[in-house]
């Protein structure tokens, strides 16, 4: 099988031998690689996969065919071969073959191609995990989404849409307020760090900045509000008005999906089989691809990436 190595800041190909299936794997051939802004952090050392996987394999999601089950398993999982998948992963994902657990695959939904199904996982996952897992959003609650132009961002506000939330956005481009702006939901431009004084105050806020908006944000929330941290892109150290936290009465809490053990990943990916791919048949929710490059061409899809330039996935195909 074939990995894309990043080493000494310059991707390669490298040859490795497949291992056998151990209890529980299936073997996917990679058809469609999502990249992450974590994949960037990884190459720069500052996101480091758990143990036991490859640091120098970047990649967090894939979608493709399932073309070996583990030995034993049972009749309904033995049908599994040849099936469409999306693949959550905890690293190394940028091959062209993947060895996981079964209970981190979903079967991709009908009206999806594989390009546009390897553009799921990561950020559909980590919205709904955030917002109704993590964050118990409630019918009725508005929500206002940081970095509305992500992959994730753009997730959570399609999702609350399709579930009836009013839902605010942010970004840190004009141009990209625009593009995102419509007759669902609003997003406002941040300049020089500053929220928009038109933002009204919302139920949750789902933010992936961290520091550089931690003080606005608990202005912005209402009394017994919640913020939800899925990232620290805007620093990691805040000085924290505690009385304002206890006069609103909220709360804060954060969450990543890397580090949790297979038994939960498994459970938040059936909630999120059960509860969210319906909408993607019904034609509710869509995911945004913005751009796709050949994986021959990763270091094009990354620098789009680091200049901030895409609205939604940016998604490598496997030659």
């Amino acid at each position: 099988m074939q990995v894309l190595v990043h080493r000494d800041d310059a991707f390669h190909f490298e040859e490795v031998v497949s291992r056998h299936l151990r209890q529980n794997e299936v073997r996917v051939a990679v058809h469609a690689i999502g990249v992450n802004r974590a994949d960037i952090l990884q190459r720069r050392g500052l996101y480091p996969p758990p143990p036991g996987v490859r640091d120098d394999v970047l990649g967090l999601e894939c979608a493709g065919v399932i073309t070996e089950v583990f030995s034993g398993c049972s009749q309904e999982y033995s049908g599994w071969i040849g099936r469409k998948v999306m693949v959550l992963l905890a690293g190394e994902a940028y091959a062209n073959e993947v060895i996981v657990d079964i209970g981190s695959v979903i079967p991709v939904p009908e009206p999806l191609s594989m390009t546009e199904a390897a553009a799921v996982p990561e950020a559909f996952i980590t919205a709904f995990d955030a917002l109704w897992i993590q964050s118990r959003l409630q019918y009725g609650q508005s929500v206002c989404v940081h970095a509305a132009g992500s992959g994730v961002g753009d997730a959570a506000r399609q999702l609350c849409i399709a579930k009836g939330h009013d839902v605010y956005g942010t970004t840190r481009s004009v141009e990209k307020a625009h593009r995102l702006t419509t007759s669902c939901s609003t997003v406002f431009h941040i300049q020089e760090g500053m929220f928009s004084p038109e933002m009204a105050q919302v139920d949750v806020i789902l933010d992936f900045v961290g520091a550089a908006y931690f003080k606005q944000n608990l202005t912005l929330l209402k009394p017994m509000g919640h913020l939800q941290l899925v990232g620290l892109l805007g620093g990691i150290k805040t000085g924290i008005n505690l009385a304002t936290i206890l006069g609103k009465r909220l709360t804060i809490r954060g969450a990543t999906l890397r580090n949790r053990s297979i038994e939960e990943k498994s459970e938040l990916i059936r909630r999120f089989t059960n509860d969210v791919l319906p909408l993607f048949t019904d034609h509710q929710i869509h995911p945004t691809v913005d751009s796709v490059y050949s994986w021959k061409d990763v270091a094009l899809a990354h620098q789009r990436m680091i200049e901030n330039n895409n609205i939604g996935k940016i998604v490598l195909e496997v030659d």
